[in-house]
């Protein structure tokens, strides 16, 4: 059985730290090593416990989530680090990208899609929140897929798997065959990836698996 994922907790309000604890204990799979209520304090412990993630506020006192991450990155270049605040600013979301934070939430986010933006980037992959990304998006060109990464990582494995099906031009009969289900329940997981996606069409979920560089 492999080793659950560590994760290392930062806020200033112990209030927010008990509820976060509480969230990710009910988890399989990962396991909460350390907390800290500054910027300062973490600096003092990641290095020592060195786990697999950090979710981390921005507004602390001592020092910022924000300088916290920037020093982390540049001493533990493969931390993955989540930020969790109120903020929103495009210059702050773009400052998150440029230092190499791998997620970023509003805290007005709700808790099922939280856990799952700390399940992609604990397989490596970037999930920022859509309410983040709104005003990059509205003002300048965005990184390229950053947005269609984002809506695929709302898709479970096997959504993905029948998804890329499709992009290859595979019948439900077909699709059923490979992955070893029902015809039934492909056409089942079709509807939920039309659903979640929000693309009514054939075509438009092409063009989607392309983007999201599923396919070439």
């Amino acid at each position: 059985m492999p080793n659950p994922a560590q994760l290392f907790l930062v806020d200033d309000h112990q209030i927010v730290l008990d509820g976060l604890l509480r969230i990710l204990s009910e988890l399989e799979g990962i396991s909460v090593i350390g907390q800290a209520l500054n910027g300062k304090e973490a600096l003092e412990k990641i290095p020592t416990l060195r786990p697999d993630l950090v979710l981390m506020d921005l507004d602390m006192p001592v020092m910022n989530g924000l300088d916290a991450a920037t020093q982390l990155l540049k001493t533990l270049p493969d931390l993955k680090i989540v930020i969790l605040t109120m903020h929103r600013e495009e210059s702050l979301v773009k400052k998150m990208m440029e230092i190499g934070v791998q997620g970023f939430f509003i805290k007005n986010t709700d808790q099922e899609e939280l856990l799952l933006g700390i399940r992609q980037v604990l397989k490596g992959k970037k999930y920022f929140h859509y309410e983040a990304l709104t005003p990059l998006v509205q003002s300048t060109p965005l990184a390229p897929n950053t947005l269609e990464l984002n809506r695929l990582s709302q898709l479970s494995e096997r959504e993905r798997e029948v998804l890329l099906g499709i992009a290859r031009g595979l019948t439900s009969q077909q699709i059923g065959e490979e992955l070893f289900i029902s015809t039934r329940t492909v056409e089942t997981h079709r509807k939920n990836i039309h659903a979640k996606l929000e693309i009514k069409n054939l075509a438009g979920l092409i063009r989607f698996a392309i983007k999201a560089g599923l396919v070439s």
